[in-house]
């Protein structure tokens, strides 16, 4: 690995750092926004959504941008659209200017999330797996920062729009660095809508499918978290605690399963039965201390999920990188809109820890979905 490229690379780690950073300052932020404008569990649902919301149209497109005309452009335009997307929702007067600053926010955030993975994998062959868990780590790095901080800045009587304001810089910064970095030439050009192509791939559907459950699961458990204690187990520890251990174990599991080179399809679902179980323990033992040995063994049983996915989904399609990419992305944002949305509803109707067990049920049923594909055991 030559000199640009491990200045690319820790950039790139940069840039995930500060997309997980803002990710859970929007986890950590709900359960106050929800009081805030005084929501009930299915809006609650809706304003997780929003996050999803652009992200579900703006990869795709973006993808076959920066596949035609260079990613730098793309991503000049995703970091100036998550910034001003943080700074609307953080001066936001009403739930519909803040679920609009998040729909914006989310869009640029997945955009530069899926060009920075496409980059990642091209510029590491040979290596996809090991580098999209490295990545994620970093992601997940910044996520822990964000609770903490929540917490340290809610202890001098400051607000979740504090987190907001400070990471409008954080993206501005980090941007700046990343319009600095030497890019890989755009492919040449071909006739015809790449994205088409790319969905000829029969085991690259089956991944759109799994990361369209992965993220749901991923992301219901983050954002149902401050409600699920606070509403259905009257507050017995704090959700800033809960969300630390939950992307700790995440961290933890990328930093490891980067360093696995066989059979990690076969870990992966292992893994996700682990989960499952640690999210039952949340249901049948909610005491302080189990409850965030549950999140850590839930992040942790669930981290090497969305690495391998995205790696196999990239060497799937090498032609187009950053239109496969952005596919994927896509896909996990529908779930990322989907399942939280069902989820609210469903608090709505029965109660969080009913929600709560529906989410456990369904992070066994993707096991078993995973456990069929042996293209995926083989990964």
């Amino acid at each position: 690995m030559n000199k640009v490229t491990k200045r690319s690379d820790l950039i790139c780690y940069i840039a995930m750092a500060s997309l997980g950073l803002y990710l859970a300052a929007y986890q950590y932020a709900v359960t106050d926004i929800t009081t805030e404008f005084s929501l009930q569990g299915w809006a609650t649902g809706l304003v997780v959504a929003c996050h999803f919301a652009a992200s579900f149209f703006l990869p795709p497109i973006a993808g076959e941008l920066a596949d035609r005309f260079g990613r730098k452009p793309v991503l000049c335009g995703a970091f100036i659209l998550m910034a001003a997307g943080m700074l609307c929702s953080a001066l936001s007067s009403s739930i519909w200017l803040l679920m609009a600053g998040a729909m914006i926010a989310g869009g640029g955030s997945c955009t530069i999330e899926s060009s920075m993975s496409s980059l990642l994998s091209q510029t590491n062959p040979e290596q996809e797996t090991r580098v999209m868990n490295l990545s994620q780590m970093a992601f997940c790095a910044g996520a822990i920062i964000s609770p903490i901080y929540g917490s340290l800045l809610q202890s001098f009587g400051l607000d979740w729009r504090i987190i907001y304001l400070t990471g409008v810089a954080a993206v501005l910064i980090t941007g700046a660095f990343v319009m600095r970095m030497q890019l890989p030439p755009a492919p040449p050009r071909q006739k015809g809508l790449y994205l088409r192509q790319v969905l000829k791939n029969p085991y690259f559907v089956f991944l759109l499918i799994c990361m369209l459950i992965y993220v749901g699961i991923e992301e219901s458990a983050g954002f149902w978290a401050g409600s699920y204690v606070e509403k259905g187990l009257g507050g017995i520890v704090s959700k800033s605690w809960l969300l630390v251990m939950y992307w700790l174990g995440m961290c933890v599991g990328r930093l490891a399963a980067s360093a696995i080179t066989k059979r990690l399809g076969i870990i992966t679902i292992i893994g996700l039965a682990v989960c499952a179980v640690f999210l039952v323990l949340t249901l049948v033992w909610p005491t302080p201390v189990r409850l965030c040995i549950a999140f850590l063994g839930a992040g942790l049983g669930i981290a090497p999920a969305w690495p391998l996915i995205m790696a196999n989904a990239t060497v799937c399609s090498t032609e187009f990188p950053d239109t496969s990419a952005g596919a994927i992305m896509s896909a996990g944002c529908a779930g990322g809109m989907l399942l939280p949305t069902i989820l609210g509803v469903v608090e709505t109707a029965a109660g969080m820890r009913t929600a709560f067990a529906v989410l456990t049920g369904i992070v066994f049923l993707f096991c078993a979905l995973l456990a069929s594909s042996k293209n995926f055991r083989k990964s």
